[in-house]
């Protein structure tokens, strides 16, 4: 093992990574509860409408909003899915939320001695927050999380280089918009003079960055606006050992840790003590007060409204819009890993003996991540879903297939996983466009969904008739759960799915008299946000989605639909909105390559 210079680190911490994941390799896809993918994930008509901004009903291609913050990601995605499997990616980004953490804090810490660098590495990759947090498929925030030393670093220069901290900001930005709020806290925490530079930081970073942010601040409605203290409820931090503020520290406390393995209290409260004194001991003989401040900062927030001596205080934070998005609040704790790494990184180095024993504490302390094939498997998705999407791709007209029962988590017998609860994968696995539930389910909350797609399906999801209006010609059912419509007519049944059709005749674009009874309106695609219609009836309709920035000759939809009414007075159809979107596209564009050549 060598010291501070050379690659051993290097190696070291990809042998590390791949052990971990190393049961995780064999077969194809990793389904959880918030990461699921499919073997084309992102079909290539979905990525289009996402580029200009129309969304479709899929998971994440709702209301545009603060997910158009990772559109290079997903032009990335697409470009590397024609080159390698969709599985084989998922096992590249398993292996990057590892490494990168080791990677990016080992660079943080500048003792010269190499034990406590390591210490720092293990401990920040390794812990009860990166755990639960992958078990629950939270792989973008960790990924957020893994490369935020590097940005600290930059934060602790001499001198502030203004380049350099917009672009990693902006990566953050691109991979969790919640580790980049927690990079605006760290980087108040840790503020110098000259304060100018840091506006200029804000000035080119809202520029770099305006192709998601314009879209948020003008859109109509974004989820962030939706959450409510009925969310902080259902979210709220859990108590695991002792009680709400020593679990926390502990670096636990994911409200729905219950679904996971968990150690022994008895193994893990010695090996915490163990590593709490080592980072009080850096805080106090380091001198890292900031980062002593950051830990108690973000243990206040992470623990929430789940203790009264912290729940006036994130009541008070809540209310500021880019806190309203931490509806749960223990995403904190990876502040809490962050400042544990570092100081007790410096704790370690001011200790003379034991410091190779004590590199062992991070393994220790959450030992279950190097068995994590007990509670997740690799699956295929069964063949009898190939078979379904198969079938249903014979069907060459434009339609919705509608995906039961109606909710966005699922309980699937044929996934291997301990806990078999997963986000409904049915919008990127079948290639017709899919309507699914948006329902969260978790009390208080039944659903935050602004759809009025999936408000009219909830209503009158009992008979097929009545989504002809929605154009959606098939319906499909995991027979895990007993569903039942009116109306559609059962042609296809397979191990897993039963298929039905509506016997009313749907389509795309259609045209009525009465908004009862519809028939085939013809149309021409000009592109993606432009068509031509010309009907002989009172109404036309366009049954994406209702958006009032679709518009016949300047004419907004009727309001009060699903979809989009209009008059049958015009024959241009066009999507306002894109020109602000791409001007946006152009602006962070033209900056970026000024920041690059900067």
């Amino acid at each position: 093992m060598g010291g501070q210079k050379g690659y051993w680190h290097i190696i070291i911490f990809v042998i590390l990574s791949l052990t971990i994941i190393f049961p995780l390799l064999e077969g194809k896809y990793i389904l959880t509860l918030d990461t699921i993918v499919s073997p084309t994930s992102l079909h290539a008509k979905s990525f289009s409408d996402f580029i200009y901004g129309v969304w479709v009903n899929r998971p994440n291609l709702g209301e545009l909003g603060i997910d158009a913050s990772r559109i290079p990601l997903l032009i990335v995605s697409v470009a590397l899915k024609k080159l390698f499997p969709t599985y084989i990616l998922q096992k590249l980004e398993m292996f990057l939320i590892f490494f990168l953490s080791m990677m990016s804090m080992y660079s943080l810490i500048d003792t010269k001695k190499y034990l406590p660098k390591y210490f720092a590495a293990f401990l920040y990759a390794i812990n009860p927050f990166t755990y639960t947090r992958f078990l629950a498929g939270h792989w973008s925030l960790l990924l957020g999380y893994a490369i935020l030393p590097y940005l600290l670093k930059e934060l602790l220069r001499k001198e502030l280089r203004v380049k350099n901290i917009v672009l990693w900001l902006s990566l953050i930005s691109i991979l969790s918009t919640h580790i980049l709020v927690m990079s605006f806290i760290v980087m108040l925490i840790f503020i110098k003079k000259p304060l100018r530079k840091y506006v200029s930081i804000a000035f080119v970073f809202i520029l770099l960055n305006i192709y998601w942010i314009y879209p948020v601040i003008s859109a109509k409605t974004i989820t962030i606006s939706t959450i409510d203290s009925g969310d902080t409820e259902a979210f709220m931090s859990r108590n695991h050992f002792v009680n709400i503020l020593f679990t926390n520290a502990m670096m636990y406390g994911f409200w729905r840790a219950e679904a996971y393995f968990m150690p022994s209290i008895y193994l893990l409260v010695p090996v915490f003590i163990i590593i709490l004194y080592l980072a009080v001991h850096g805080a106090i003989a380091g001198k890292k007060t900031r980062f002593a401040l950051m830990a108690v900062v973000s243990l206040v927030l992470a623990v929430g409204i789940a203790h009264p001596y912290t729940e006036k205080i994130f009541q008070f934070l809540f209310n500021i819009p880019l806190m309203r998005g931490f509806r749960e609040p223990n995403k904190f704790v990876a502040l809490l890993a962050l400042s544990y790494s570092v100081m007790g990184a410096y704790g370690l180095n001011k200790i003379k003996r034991f410091r190779a024993v004590l590199l062992l504490l991070p393994f220790l302390f959450t030992p279950l991540l190097f068995m994590l094939d007990t509670q997740i498997k690799p699956i295929d998705y069964p063949p009898d879903y190939y078979e379904m999407n198969t079938f249903i791709n014979e069907d060459k007209n434009e339609f919705n297939v509608l995906f039961l029962p109606w909710h966005l988590y699922l309980d699937f017998r044929w996934i291997d996983n301990w806990d078999k609860r997963i986000a409904n994968p049915a919008a990127i696995f079948f290639d017709k466009p899919v309507i699914q539930g948006d329902n969260m389910e978790i009390y208080p909350v039944y659903s935050h969904s602004t759809d009025p797609i999936s408000k009219y399906i909830e209503k009158n999801m009992d008979s097929a008739k009545n989504l002809t209006l929605i154009n959606v010609q098939y319906i499909l059912i995991a027979k895990e759960y007993n569903v039942s419509i009116e109306d559609a007519e059962l042609i296809k049944e397979t191990e897993n799915l039963k298929l039905l059709k509506n016997n009313e005749k749907t389509y795309k674009f259609m045209q009525s008299d009465d908004l009862k009874k519809f028939r085939k309106l013809d149309y021409k695609k000009i592109s993606p946000i432009k068509y031509e219609v010309k009907a002989d009836s009172k109404y036309i309709i366009f049954t994406n989605g209702y958006n009032e920035n679709w518009r016949l000759d300047g004419q907004k939809p009727l309001e009060g639909y699903p979809v989009n009414i209009f008059l049958n007075k015009g024959t241009e159809l066009s999507y306002v909105r894109f020109n602000g979107i791409l001007i946006g596209y152009l602006v962070s564009l033209i900056v970026f390559w000024f920041v690059v050549l900067m």
